[in-house]
């Protein structure tokens, strides 16, 4: 990612423009997209009912990032 970032940051056309766009989108996704994994750290309490809900919102959450075959 540094490197491209050099790289960009050295010309200044309209495909490096472009490749500066897909830089920054993949600076918000990387995060946005591991945020599940953060939340899978919070254990819930030993209720039955938040732990559901949490293995559901769990569910929800990581099948919306599988990349289809």
């Amino acid at each position: 990612m540094w490197v491209l970032i050099t790289k960009l940051r050295s010309a200044n056309t309209v495909e490096t423009q472009q490749y500066h766009k897909a830089a920054k989108a993949l600076l918000v996704l990387m995060p946005l997209l591991g945020i599940t994994y953060v939340i899978t750290i919070y254990a819930p309490t030993p209720d039955k009912k938040s732990e559901i809900i949490f293995e559901c919102i769990r569910a929800v959450l990581l099948s919306t990032q599988d990349v289809p075959y």
